[in-house]
């Protein structure tokens, strides 16, 4: 019985453990600043923003990849037309695709090496003036600043 229950409370413990809230993260860029979601893992990547109706003007999701290299997305199973920013291990924009075709499984790819795809609700890149050469603030994104530090 003893066996059952201590196994029990690191089941518990250990599913606790990996329930912790992510600390919010916040990307600026002049005056625009999103709330962001981190995608680090392989699966968060893959799924991304797929089969969501919605996400608000003030919303991103950021995809963190381990290594720098030529990037290509698509937007199967994505219901939202999308703004897209390359953005290399500096967090410096070298490439954006604007007004992504949702459900497309069209290739987009990176013309430079990114270490990170910033995705924006379509019309973001015209609205807040977004051009090759800026830079993204990331000081307000805890999980990006960590990864820089690296």
């Amino acid at each position: 019985m003893r066996f059952f229950l201590a196994t029990f409370l690191v089941l518990i413990t250990i599913g606790c453990a990996q329930q912790q809230p992510k600390q919010p993260c916040f990307i600026q860029l002049g005056k625009a600043k999103w709330q962001t979601e981190v995608a680090k893992s392989e699966e968060e990547r893959e799924k991304g923003l797929m089969y969501r109706s919605y996400m608000p003007e003030e919303n991103a999701m950021i995809f963190v990849f381990e290594h720098p290299h030529p990037v290509t997305m698509w937007m199967k199973n994505t219901y939202i037309s999308l703004d897209m920013l390359f953005v290399d291990k500096n967090f410096l924009i070298n490439g954006t695709k604007e007004s992504t075709a949702p459900l497309s499984e069209e290739i987009i790819r990176s013309r430079e090496i990114a270490s990170y795809v910033l995705e924006l609700n379509a019309g973001q890149i015209a609205a807040n003036q977004i051009k090759v050469g800026d830079t993204l603030d990331i000081s307000q994104c805890p999980a990006l600043a960590e990864a820089k530090k690296e």
